[in-house]
């Protein structure tokens, strides 16, 4: 019955074919990308971390995720600063207290399935780059003590330094 009405009536398998080769066409001249689509589409443990991370973040972060890495870029001016001298030590307070921000506004379950959770903080004169593993970020959730988190800092973060 239904193969005796698309044989009289085949307008409606051609459309489907005339669009398909269409939409292949397109994506074979680079004009559309349905592959980067279907990737933003793929759950993560990182993109449960950005629903609710893109909440609660200011306006001077920017977020993305590539495959389970978490990336947040962050902006910092030096203008407001006192003494331009200690400008280095001010973004490494700064960007621990990110950290720590970052691991205390993430669910906790998909925070630790993220692989990898990069930091990048520009300011006029440096840029910081840091790395730790998303499992090591969760343990800042809990800790209380300020040398309990200066050594958790240093034994799981590791940091990258570049000068403008």
């Amino acid at each position: 019955m239904f193969i005796n009405k698309l044989i009289k009536k085949p307008i409606l398998p051609i459309a489907f074919l005339l669009t398909y080769l269409l939409i292949h066409q397109l994506e074979e001249k680079k004009i559309i990308n349905l592959s980067e689509k279907a990737e933003i589409l793929k759950a993560t443990s990182c993109r449960a971390v950005l629903v609710n991370l893109k909440r609660r973040v200011p306006k001077n972060w920017s977020t993305s995720c590539e495959k389970n890495i978490l990336t947040i870029e962050i902006e910092k001016s030096l203008k407001s600063l006192k003494n331009q001298k200690n400008f280095q030590a001010y973004l490494y307070r700064e960007l621990a207290n990110d950290i720590i921000f970052t691991a205390k506004s993430s669910p906790v379950d998909t925070l630790e399935n993220v692989t990898l959770a990069r930091f990048i903080v520009n300011s006029e004169k440096i840029i910081i780059k840091a790395a730790i593993f998303g499992d090591d970020l969760v343990k800042f959730t809990t800790m209380k003590n300020k040398r309990l988190i200066l050594n958790h800092f240093k034994k799981t973060v590791k940091v990258k330094e570049l000068i403008k």
